[in-house]
């Protein structure tokens, strides 16, 4: 099977499949975003402690990807090749936070990763529903939740890695339906070895107020909703409101740890409500430009049925746009729930000043 070649940033991309997704090498990340040879790499090894092999990346055999994705390297490569999927991607690029490097990676996920390969091997399967995933997640959940919640992340980090490998998957996502009671006897029957006995580990009091980490963190998930909108501000406002609702915490009292969990479920679901929509209105962007801008049809037949498609995806559990997260999303709200160490803060998305008054 051969894959169209991509062009991004005047950079042809050889698109190179590993266990049904599209992946990139460090070179082409070096490539396609201008930056000096060593530099994907230089990150990768800087970061490579907080990143799951087999979710974020792999290591695999030039032979591998020869027999997947032939032409993608040359025959001169004998060694072993580390290559990041889309998570690992993003997570290797929170450096690069210029307006070029924001467009590359957008169209990097949309153009590149976010195109389904074709099978390279075997027959298709149909991978499991929304609802079926939301099982897997709460399943996973509830194994973590007598832990402490400094330890609940790195519980949630090996069941979701354990499943993969067990599995043969880069995410939970792609699990195929036929083996999704044996995912559920797998996990329930899980016992966590990278994490201490819950008895002896440290808890925080109950009334611990979250942390400036802890609230950079969840500003950081607050950021990537409100600014994927028009109306940023008033996402913004939204969202605040949400959270303080889900936990009945009012204003101007902080969040305290325990409220993490209902905070991290709260962002998820909000999420998960989002993406589709942001998904719609690029693909619909896009429709637009082509048939439109370029072939001159009518704009309102357009606008009707992706009205009607909209529709019609608020009604279906698992309609025509899928609604699960990204890698790089799911990690975040992993971090929120972990207090894993904050990257950068987005200030700009705090709780607005006259919403903490009520």
């Amino acid at each position: 099977m051969t894959n169209p070649i991509v062009s991004i940033n005047s950079v042809e991309i050889h698109p190179i499949v590993i266990r049904d997704q599209r992946v990139l090498t460090f070179t082409q990340v070096d490539e396609v975003h201008g930056r000096p040879k060593g530099t994907a790499r230089r990150n990768f090894t800087e970061n490579k402690s907080r990143l799951i092999e087999g979710q974020d990346w792999f290591s695999v055999s030039p032979d591998e990807i020869r027999t997947t994705s032939p032409g993608a390297i040359s025959d001169a490569h004998r060694s072993k090749l580390t290559v990041v999927t889309e998570s690992g991607y993003l997570l290797l690029v929170k450096s690069f936070t210029d307006d070029l490097a924001w467009q590359i990676q957008r169209e990097l996920v949309n153009a590149y990763f976010r195109v389904n390969p074709e099978r390279t091997v075997g027959e298709r399967y149909e991978t499991i529903i929304p609802s079926e995933q939301q099982t897997l997640s709460e399943l996973a959940q509830r194994k973590v939740a007598h832990l402490a919640p400094a330890l609940q992340g790195k519980g949630l980090a090996e069941i979701w890695s354990r499943l993969h490998n067990k599995f043969r998957i880069a995410k939970y996502s792609q699990l195929p339906r036929t083996q999704l009671a044996d995912a559920i006897v797998y996990m329930a029957s899980m016992e966590l070895r990278g994490v201490p006995n819950a008895d002896h580990a440290p808890r925080h009091p109950a009334s611990e107020p979250l942390t400036n980490n802890d609230m950079a963190n969840l500003r950081r998930v607050i950021w990537l909703i409100s600014h994927r909108f028009h109306y940023e501000q008033a996402w913004t406002q939204g969202v605040w409101y949400a959270l303080r609702d889900a936990t009945g915490v009012r204003s101007p009292n902080r969040f305290t740890v325990d409220n993490l969990p209902v905070l991290t479920q709260e962002m998820r679901r909000i999420l998960q409500a989002v993406e589709p929509l942001v998904q719609m209105r690029n693909e619909a962007e896009l429709e637009v430009l082509r048939r439109v801008v370029r072939r001159r049809e009518q704009a309102e037949p357009l606008i009707e049925d992706w009205r009607a498609r909209l529709m019609r995806s608020a009604k279906e559990d698992h309609g025509e746009i899928a609604h699960t997260l990204s890698g790089w999303m799911e990690r975040d709200l992993e971090e929120l729930a972990a207090r894993a160490q904050a990257g950068r803060d987005y200030p700009e998305v705090d709780e607005p000043t006259g919403q903490r008054r009520h």
